[in-house]
């Protein structure tokens, strides 16, 4: 095996590590959002604060979406910078 798939093999593994953690994240976020909103809809709350609460869920939504692109993209440019410092095998 030459240092390249080496590296790609190395680089795969830790992305496929951080897909991984990215999805438990995910599935724990998705939990914590169906407890909260079968507590809400059971209370007294306001719908003022409801909305603001749903408003809160969306936020980190988008916030958990927008590292995972950013983390896939920094990979990405790491493998090909990394890849690049290999001399030709």
């Amino acid at each position: 095996m030459n240092q390249t798939e080496m590296l790609k093999n190395i680089l795969g593994w830790y992305t496929n590590s951080f897909e991984n953690t990215v999805n438990v994240i995910n599935l724990y976020q998705e939990q914590a959002e169906n407890l909260t909103k079968a507590f809400i809809t059971n209370s007294n709350l306001p719908e003022d604060s409801k909305k603001v609460i749903e408003e809160w869920f969306e936020f980190m939504r988008q916030s958990q979406s927008d590292f995972k692109e950013s983390m896939e993209t920094g990979l990405k440019q790491l493998e090909t910078y990394l890849v690049s410092l290999v001399p030709g095998d």
